[in-house]
């Protein structure tokens, strides 16, 4: 398959964006990337600070360890569990420790310097996460405490809020097939998040108060997709058809709010409008990620596949390789899209993209003189892609799979 043509669009920025290289998949090469990926992190692990900062996250720097599931210490120790479970390496670090330092840590001063209880930038994360490992009645204990505190947030997202709690309620129901204890959780949350979704001129949003500013954003990480992928994981618990209506809303609201050129379509991130994305967290990729299940809901397979092409003629991200926002959270909604068309294309785009990825996370790691340690935004999100494009594997990291 030939890479596309560089193509300009109102709809992306250019310059964020680069000319797919055209590296054929090889699956060897995947997995020897997934085991250097992985030995790097391991040979670069001290118990004491955990991982050492990459200069690609001085956005976030502090003068302690990340330990969040999104940025820190507590999704890499996930990500080298699950790749050793898969067989791939033998960690050395892989152990209940680093779990319990990375809660030890964030307690003491967390990530973004202010205590939360949430899924990806809190306390709840972290718990979910060494549960997932090493479970235990005293987590299960502290994983509840933190998703009732979660519906008190003021943000309304998966990152801060509810719906990041409500994801962690269906999981440990899962987990521990204890519906007694966590069915009525999941009824409650999804009740007043279902509640807190408002009209506004004419679509439906859940508004977002985040760095004191009331926004409606579309995406993933805080916005009404994310939210909206909270409810769907909820509905097998919920009274049957008691998210019809909404589901329609949310159909409604995406199609309206898309932004088609020609055979593509993109999203802003937020309204009022505001700038284009193209990646996982905000804009066509993300939302591809957590509607797939509205596939044939009014016709909204039609904007999927405009979207999905869009994400294609684009091409890699220029900036990151991981899974928030970067090339391999990209190709994921490629893998995504292999799976409700059958098209095999898809299944070539995703790994064409995975091999742009490699050549990018490689020239980085070289200039920096070793990987980039956290699970969403680093090189363990990029190996967990590659294992998910070797298994055929849809279901998102950190999201769908934990």
């Amino acid at each position: 398959m030939k890479p596309p043509n560089p193509l300009y669009s109102s709809l992306f920025h250019p310059e964020w964006h680069e000319q797919l290289g055209n590296i054929p998949w090889n699956r060897n090469t995947a997995i020897a990337t997934i085991q250097e990926i992985a030995k790097n992190t391991d040979r670069h692990f001290d118990r004491n600070q955990l991982w050492p900062e990459h200069p690609d996250d001085q956005e976030w720097s502090s003068k302690v360890p990340s330990t969040s599931l999104y940025w820190g210490a507590s999704g890499v120790a996930h990500a080298l569990h699950f790749l050793q479970s898969k067989g791939y390496f033998e960690s050395e670090c892989a152990s209940i420790e680093v779990f319990e330092n990375a809660r030890s840590v964030y307690l003491g001063t967390p990530d973004s310097k202010k205590y939360s209880p949430g899924l990806y930038m809190g306390e709840l994360g972290i718990l979910l996460l060494q549960f997932r490992w090493y479970p235990s009645a005293a987590l299960a204990t502290a994983i509840e405490r933190c998703i009732h505190a979660t519906s008190l947030m003021k943000e309304c997202d998966v990152m801060w809020g509810s719906p990041g709690g409500l994801i962690a309620a269906v999981k440990m129901s899962e987990w521990t097939s204890d519906l007694a204890r966590w069915q009525p959780i999941i009824e409650k949350l999804a009740f007043e998040l279902a509640h807190k979704l408002q009209e506004v001129d004419g679509k439906h949003l859940w508004a977002q108060n985040i760095g004191g500013s009331i926004r409606y954003y579309l995406g993933p990480v805080h916005g009404l997709t994310g939210n909206w992928f909270a409810l769907e994981q909820a509905e097998k618990y919920l009274q049957s058809g008691s998210l019809d209506v909404t589901r329609n809303k949310i159909v409604h609201t995406l199609k309206t709010l898309s932004v088609q050129e020609g055979n593509y379509v993109n999203w802003y991130a937020h309204t009022p409008q505001s700038k284009f994305l193209l990646q996982f967290c905000h804009g066509a990729p993300g939302i591809i990620l957590t509607t797939h299940r509205l596939w044939n809901v009014d016709g909204f397979s039609e904007t999927l596949l405009a979207a999905a092409e869009c994400t294609w003629h684009a091409g890699p991200l220029s900036h990151e390789t991981g899974t928030c926002h970067g090339t391999a959270g990209n190709g994921h909604a490629f893998l995504r899209m292999h799976q409700l068309t059958a098209d095999a294309k898809w299944l070539d785009r995703a790994r064409l993209f995975a091999m742009h990825a490699i050549a990018q996370s490689d020239r980085r790691a070289k200039e920096v003189g070793r990987r980039r340690f956290s699970g969403l935004s680093g090189d363990l999100g990029l190996a967990l892609y590659l294992h998910a494009c070797i298994a055929i594997d849809p279901d998102f990291p950190y999201l769908e799979k934990f």
